[in-house]
């Protein structure tokens, strides 16, 4: 998703870009699951990098200048963000989440693959299974 912010050199506006920070987690109340979608502005692209805001965007927390983006960033793999969709960021925390997505039906397509996948292997056939193959395991 782009938006228009303010240049810092022009009052010419330039398009914001983000990042998505997406997880699935349950509830402490009643144990449901449920998605997460983190929103996160690009600060800066490099050849090889891409830097991103660490903290989330919020529309209301700045003048959406320029200088309402210096604070700490990240750095995400630019060849692996623009090809495949997703980046991971690297970090030391094992419970940080840190993949990424361009977009979050990336991440949605990705969770209904695994799903898929999950009913293949409860069958017992392989995901390139024929119709026959997998009603024949079903029965």
């Amino acid at each position: 998703m782009k938006r228009k912010t303010a240049s810092p050199n022009s009052e010419e506006p330039v398009a914001a870009e983000f990042v998505y920070n997406c997880y699935s987690s349950y509830s402490d109340f009643d144990g449901e699951p449920y998605n997460t979608i983190k929103k996160h502005r690009i600060v800066k692209r490099t050849k090889k990098r891409v830097y991103v805001d660490a903290e989330q965007y919020e529309k209301s927390s700045g003048s959406d200048h320029w200088y309402d983006y210096v604070q700490s960033s990240f750095v995400l793999d630019r060849d692996e963000l623009e090809t495949i969709g997703k980046a991971d960021r690297a970090a030391r925390d094992w419970w940080n989440h840190r993949t990424y997505y361009t977009d979050p039906s990336i991440f949605f397509a990705e969770k209904s693959l695994d799903s898929q996948t999950d009913c293949f292997r409860n069958l017992g056939v392989s995901i390139d299974a024929t119709v026959q193959e997998v009603q024949a395991a079903y029965r």
